[in-house]
């Protein structure tokens, strides 16, 4: 439930509006806070925030999203199955 809250209250916030959802889903799965200020070719860029920071940022929370990833890949490749069958 924490993924959808966070998806309908930062999903907008990001300047592309196809990765905005996604990424704010992520974040709110994996508990972390996206974005902020950072440094691109030595410009400093401000983003807004995405997600709220429950834990802290750490390499094993690629293993996380990833089988996050897998998890809700198999789900949607099965709905399309399903629905496709129903027609």
């Amino acid at each position: 439930m924490q993924s959808l809250k966070i998806m309908a209250k930062d999903g907008r916030k990001h300047a592309s509006p196809n990765s905005g959802i996604s990424e704010a889903a992520m974040a709110g799965a994996l508990g972390i806070r996206l974005g902020g200020t950072w440094s691109y070719q030595g410009r400093v860029c401000a983003r807004p925030y995405i997600g709220e920071e429950r834990r802290q940022i750490q390499p094993s929370l690629i293993n996380e999203a990833l089988a996050i990833s897998l998890t809700v890949s198999i789900l949607m490749v099965s709905l399309g199955v399903f629905f496709r069958w129903l027609i």
